[in-house]
């Protein structure tokens, strides 16, 4: 599933560098958990990519939090049992060390801070054919309104030319690891 906006694909959008085409790599699951601790909110975002080409792939997502949260871990994990974990570095030194790795054919991944409100996640190497989970944990405050507690993304957030409402959902199916079970 690709959607297209302004003749721009949205969602997670792959590129085949050797033939400098842009592809999408399509959500098949989704799943978030969150644990509140008096006015603190832990959400963890996890969702499930599956790179439908016969050729590896690399891919880069832009997506809204608001900037009252803060992102405390991110980790991918590849359908061969590969995790990769993030750390937090200077971000010239996290882009030279991203493209060392995709140029030397390993998995890597990329997540930056563009703006106060947006961030860009680019992954690399996704095999042919397979399937990656994306983890983004974040914690943000939470305030009472009435009988209902409200995290930090209430307002409109603008993610290029398209307004994204914070804490909207997206319907997948999800299994305990995310991916779906296929016809063999």
């Amino acid at each position: 599933m690709a959607f297209v906006f302004d003749d721009e694909m949205c969602g997670l959008v792959g590129r085949v560098e050797e033939e400098k085409r842009k592809v999408a790599v399509p959500l098949v699951g989704v799943d978030v958990k969150a644990e509140v601790h008096g006015f603190i909110g832990q959400v963890e975002i996890a969702q499930c990519y599956r790179n439908t080409e016969d050729v590896e792939v690399e891919a880069v997502y832009h997506f809204p939090l608001d900037s009252a949260n803060s992102v405390c871990a991110f980790q991918a994990e590849y359908e061969d049992g590969t995790v990769v974990k993030g750390e937090v570095k200077e971000k010239g030194q996290a882009r030279k060390e991203y493209s060392a790795a995709i140029q030397e054919g390993k998995q890597a991944q990329l997540l930056e801070q563009q703006r106060p409100d947006i961030f860009t996640l680019s992954v690399g190497r996704i095999p042919p054919s397979s399937f990656v989970t994306v983890r983004i944990t974040y914690i943000t405050t939470l305030k009472a309104e009435g009988s209902a507690m409200l995290g930090g993304g209430r307002r409109r957030q603008r993610c290029g030319a398209r307004d994204t409402l914070p804490g909207s959902s997206v319907r997948g199916h999800t299994l305990p690891s995310l991916r779906p079970s296929l016809p063999s």
